[in-house]
């Protein structure tokens, strides 16, 4: 299979979710128009008028009348609750959730490799990842999982020491998976995706400095609190151009990286 054809497969697959996530956020935010609102509470008061005592003389010559027994007003009041009406168009949650952000990632690290002519390429990345939960997504297809799976968006900017002094920024998209159950306190995981990338660097094996990239890798999150882990994680990079350009030679780095994860 030809090179292209890779990139335009993996490309498909992330516009896949994407708009798979872009549909979630708009069934959550239609979700919350129909919120319930609190009852309106009216006070109605009720009044209960007793009939006129009957007026009766007398009955001792001499002696003062008797006044005539006072109306006995019997006042009432009642709280009627009234319950607002459902809005027009809103139905009741059936409890399905879509794609959220879960958590965000905080990573920097160490990358290298060797170069044409150049000798040694070495750079200090630091990445911010963005993880949304694919389970309720992957639930609906009637897949139960017990294991984190994961879309990452992940933009990252890059101090590149050698050969030169120079930039390197970029966004990938990746998908993660883990290995133990997500309540497991240590979660080894595997990830890959593909990217895009901008560097300053001109090198002998790239002819466009806007490339493309695959990459994969492996790692471990060790959870010291129940929602924030320490993150260990190894990485294999190829960087081209996809022939949009000549030479396109490709660089292949290799990453360690280390940071914080947080859970939401």
């Amino acid at each position: 299979m030809k090179k292209n054809t890779v990139y335009l497969i993996i490309a498909l697959v992330i516009v896949l979710l994407g708009i798979g996530l872009a549909k979630s956020k708009l069934n959550q935010a239609k979700k919350s128009q129909c919120q319930p609102t609190a009852p309106i509470v009216i006070e109605e008061e009720i009044v209960v008028r007793a009939p006129a005592a009957v007026k009766t003389a007398p009955a001792v010559t001499g002696q003062a009348a008797k006044q005539p027994e006072e109306k006995v007003i019997v006042e009432e009041s009642i709280l009627a609750m009234i319950p607002e009406k459902s809005k027009p168009g809103c139905q009741k949650d059936k409890g399905s959730k879509g794609i959220k952000l879960s958590g965000v990632e905080f990573l920097t690290g160490y990358l290298w490799n060797n170069i044409k002519d150049q000798k040694r390429i070495q750079s200090f990345p630091i990445l911010v990842d963005f993880n949304f939960d694919l389970k309720p997504l992957i639930k609906k297809l009637n897949i139960s999982l017990k294991q984190l799976v994961q879309f990452q968006v992940e933009p990252y900017i890059s101090y590149i020491s050698q050969p030169h002094s120079n930039m390197e920024t970029g966004v990938s998209f990746l998908l993660k998976l883990g290995l133990l159950p997500q309540t497991s306190k240590i979660q080894p995981y595997i990830k890959g995706g593909i990217g895009l990338d901008y560097m300053t660097l001109h090198t002998r094996e790239q002819g466009t400095q806007f490339n493309f990239t695959e990459q994969g890798g492996v790692g471990v999150h060790y959870f010291f609190k129940k929602d924030t882990a320490l993150t260990l994680e190894g990485r294999y990079r190829h960087l081209s151009n996809a022939g949009t350009g000549d030479p396109n030679g490709g660089i292949n780095t290799y990453a360690i990286f280390t940071g914080i994860t947080k859970e939401f």
